[in-house]
């Protein structure tokens, strides 16, 4: 038997658990587990915000595929969560979070607190363990239920315990437990009548989502899809699976091009593989509502967001269905007509957006600086896009390599994407990372900019300032409302980030992009990009939630 402190264990049980980063923000409830952390030699980061250790951690499961770990302290620490671990949680983030609970012998204690009420209203799962008998079993736990069911879990221990001495043996990790996902085959009923449904479609649309890349089944979709001569798009947190496919037209949903949405208009069969059909994917319900619709993934759920996901449901694995889908089809020829070299020179050619704006000639066109990013910035570098109306834009970058592209805006906050972006860049360690987010987002947590210095954190942020919280101004314009509440100053963020000591410019015109990305590339340092745009250029997304007019 072995003989420690508590929080000692803790620590050497999360580092058999793989746990190699680790995002905090300390305080009496998580230091000495933070410190133990430390001194086993994970790279450890200090956020400057609980929000930001939460999100940071969320940023290093996206680029790894690990779950993230964080660690705040207890009451007052914890409840800086509500919002990230409402985010995580409706984006299926596997994270773990250990955090310190009030003393247990003590009569009062001014951060006492019931937290697990807080924590399951997020949607993440809450396990409190308050004897040294359960320590064990309860680490495991957490991190069987993160990994198996795709939550966050919070791991409260109060900090009394954490000091008290623990005999024990070696710590067994859930990767030991966890059992071999079995292949599950589709049923041969379903498979006929997808086949079948395939092979007469005239124009059918294929649409991957996350469960394509997690299971490697990329080139079984693309060979399916020019099997039936389907079209190919994928969900946003698949973005970019096939942008290298003639006849790929990108993010299926509401951020759908304009080109997208005419050709989804068309489709009389849609086959989703490893996609939930969110609201989003979906865009509730108005992209493709001739199409027959069919699912495919291992997960059978029928209904998603309040709506039913699709007309016809096949439960199996993505590899083991296609094989089924193409012994079936045989040598029949598929009826499609929807490709065409004509169809494919137009999705090549199309503009992302062509309304016509009148933006003011002193502010930048974001389609335009959109276009000149994604042009200087290699396509080996990964983008982190922030939310708000801005994040239409960058959404269209096109030809990012596969997994290069970082959104998650599940629950609808903006001021996430600062910490997410801080947390790729500490796991990846080589600067090639790129954010673009709003000002109203990116001021919500300008605080982690210290963090980036401190911490000696590579990291490229375009800002695109229009002084506005831009969803909320474009809605009040239309509908005749003074729109004075979703105004503030243009802020000057290339002044804040050299207060922060980090490189700071701004982005007057699209010919800065080039000598302003050289500069970056030959510095050590983050760099902030402040790029005022018009704030008279409206996304196609919201004309469409505003007017009705959006294409």
């Amino acid at each position: 038997m072995n003989s420690s402190h508590v929080y000692e264990y803790i620590a050497d049980a999360f580092c058999k658990e793989g746990v190699d980063h680790h995002f905090t923000l300390t305080g009496d409830g998580n230091m000495h587990f933070a410190t133990a952390l430390i001194q086993r030699g994970i790279k450890t980061f200090r956020a400057r915000h609980e929000h930001n250790a939460c999100a940071m951690a969320m940023g290093y499961h996206s680029l790894t595929g690990n779950p993230g770990t964080a660690s705040v302290t207890c009451g007052p620490g914890l409840t800086q969560l509500a919002t990230i671990l409402t985010t995580a949680a409706h984006a299926s983030i596997p994270l773990i979070v250990f955090t310190g609970e009030a003393p247990l012998r003590e009569d009062w204690h001014v951060q006492r607190m019931n937290q697990r009420p807080l924590v399951e209203a997020c949607g993440a799962r809450y396990i409190e363990i308050h004897a040294v008998e359960r320590i064990e079993n309860g680490i495991r736990e957490a991190f069987v239920t993160s990994r198996m069911e795709r939550i966050p879990v919070v791991i409260g221990v109060p900090y009394d315990l954490q000091n008290e001495a623990i005999q024990h043996a070696d710590y067994m990790p859930s990767l030991a437990f966890l059992p071999a996902s079995p292949e599950i085959r589709p049923n041969d009923a379903a498979l006929d009548e997808v086949a079948s449904l395939a092979a007469a479609a005239a124009s059918p649309i294929v649409i991957a989502g996350r469960g394509v890349r997690q299971s490697g089944s990329k080139a079984a979709v693309k060979s399916f899809a020019d099997r039936i001569g389907a079209i190919l798009a994928t969900t946003l947190p698949a973005k970019g699976l096939f942008d290298d496919h003639a006849f790929s037209i990108g993010v299926a949903g509401g951020f759908s091009s304009d080109a997208a949405r005419g050709i989804f208009a068309r489709a009389d069969l849609v086959i989703g593989f490893g996609a939930s059909f969110s609201s989003y994917t979906i865009d509730k319900g108005t992209l493709f509502p001739r199409a027959r619709v069919v699912r495919i993934d291992n997960n059978p759920f029928m209904v998603r967001h309040g709506r039913p996901t699709s007309d016809l449901i096949v439960t199996g694995d993505i590899d083991a269905t296609i094989n089924g889908l193409m012994e079936r089809l045989g040598s029949r020829q598929p009826q499609s007509t929807i490709r065409s070299d004509a169809l494919a020179e137009r999705i090549a050619a199309a503009p992302r957006n062509s309304h016509a704006f009148g933006a003011e000639p002193h502010l930048l066109d974001p389609r335009d600086i959109m276009e000149r990013i994604d042009a200087v910035v290699p396509k080996d570098w990964h983008i982190v896009s922030g939310s708000g109306h801005s994040s239409y834009f960058y959404t269209h970058l096109r030809n990012r390599e596969d997994g290069h592209f970082h959104a998650i805006r599940e629950f609808g906050a903006i001021g996430n994407s600062l910490g997410i972006a801080i947390g790729i860049a500490a796991a990846k360690g080589d600067g090639k990372v790129l954010l673009l987010d709003g000002d109203g987002g990116t001021l919500m947590h300008i605080q982690e900019l210290e963090t980036l210095r401190s911490s000696n954190i590579k990291l490229l942020i375009g800002v695109l300032n229009d002084g506005a919280y831009g969803a909320e101004l474009h809605k009040l314009r239309e509908q005749g409302v003074d729109p004075a509440c979703a105004l503030f100053d243009r802020v000057d963020f290339r002044s804040i980030a050299r207060g922060f000591g980090l490189a700071g410019a701004q982005v007057l015109k699209t010919e800065d992009v080039s000598p302003l990305f050289d500069a970056y590339i030959k510095s050590d340092t983050a760099a902030v990009w402040d790029i005022g745009i018009s704030d008279e250029i409206v996304s196609p997304r919201m004309k469409r939630l505003t007017t009705g007019l959006g294409s």
